[in-house]
């Protein structure tokens, strides 16, 4: 099959996981786009690299900046339009299309987007069921991710002596919450704990720049609590944040409701690092509560459970080997082989 991915995001190809920090969403396109090409298709990508590139099989173009400008691809058997209704367009003539969102789907609602909902009638390639569930729009079906190889199961590195939570979420998705109970809770209870941020914002305080209002507050508390062994790191290309995964001893995912995918939750799963997180968005679509680690209520449990896993090695261990466990991880050729469904 002719298939084409329309992704109005920023500039990357196959190689750039490997080399550059990725937005999750986009990291999912080559993730995809590759399984497509593996399993026989001619896939092409359409997003905002400057010049056309095929990269591990799949052909890589500039998508146009406006709709008078001639499309790389006239003809195709499938389109999957990443995020944006208006990219359902992307192609004149084609067998099938299909709507990817990445976010929760009341954004499906608005007028904007309803307008090339209606016109193409798209089948819609939903992260999960709880994304499903929330959308307003009859139809769809459950296109689960699938994780990079980067992240699943090889030469695991061992965790580092010094115990390590790792926070990865957004800084506005409960960050505030994890350092409150990391500065009252969790870091006078573990002896020599460390909380590793990563974040390219918070970063970029720490280094001096000059951040929105609302980051700044946070920004100074994170600064602030240097002293209580709180770092900032900036996000790492994929092999990186595997390496980080795998030393660590905990995740720390305090979530938001409107999170459909919790990328960095699954990711960090396959590699085997036990996480704690709260109830929301896709979260329990992610982390099998007990196994790889657990689904908390509150922040009270949220801190008991980071303190018990912090501060026992072989807990830690056995929780690991739970969340990595081959037969619990999903391939990209799995959620290949279930977007031919879609555009059968």
């Amino acid at each position: 099959m002719k298939i084409v991915v329309a992704d109005a995001g920023s500039a990357y190809d196959g190689a750039t996981p490997s080399t550059h920090p990725m937005d999750g969403a986009e990291r999912a396109v080559v993730g995809l786009a590759s399984a497509l090409a593996a399993r026989g298709h001619e896939v092409t990508v359409l997003n905002g690299c400057a010049d056309p590139v095929t990269r591990g099989g799949v052909a890589y173009h500039p998508l146009p900046t406006t709709w008078h400008e001639a499309k790389p691809v006239d003809v195709a058997d499938a389109l999957i339009a990443v995020r944006k209704p208006a990219l359902l367009g992307a192609v004149t003539e084609v067998g099938r299309r299909i709507l990817w969102p990445m976010a929760h789907p009341d954004y499906l609602t608005w007028p904007a987007h309803r307008i090339h909902l209606d016109k193409y009638n798209p089948s819609i390639a939903y992260l999960g069921a709880t994304q499903m569930v929330a959308s307003a729009r009859p139809g769809g079906a459950v296109v689960a991710p699938g994780v990079s190889r980067s992240f699943r199961p090889g030469l695991l590195s061992e965790p580092t002596e010094r115990p390590e939570a790792v926070v990865v979420t957004h800084p506005m998705h409960g960050l505030d919450q994890v350092l409150t109970l990391w500065e009252d809770r969790i870091q006078p209870e573990v002896s020599g704990a460390r909380l590793t941020i990563y974040s390219a914002l918070l970063r970029r305080a720490v280094d001096g720049e000059v951040l929105p209002a609302s980051l700044e507050v946070l920004a100074g508390r994170v600064k602030a609590l240097a002293e209580r062994d709180v770092v900032v790191r900036a996000p790492l290309a994929e092999d990186g944040m595997a390496g980080v995964y795998r030393s660590a001893r905990v995740l720390l995912y305090p979530g938001h409701a409107k999170d459909m995918a919790c990328w960095a939750l699954g990711e960090a799963q396959a590699c085997g690092l036990p996480a704690v997180a709260k109830p929301l968005g896709a979260a329990e679509e992610r982390l099998a509560n007990g196994e790889g680690g657990y689904i908390v209520p509150d922040g009270e449990a949220f801190a008991n459970l980071a303190i018990q896993i912090l501060s026992d090695a072989t807990l830690a261990k056995g929780i690991a080997a739970a969340a990595g466990e081959p037969a619990r991880l999903r391939t990209w050729d799995a959620a290949a082989r279930d977007f031919e469904l879609l555009m059968a």
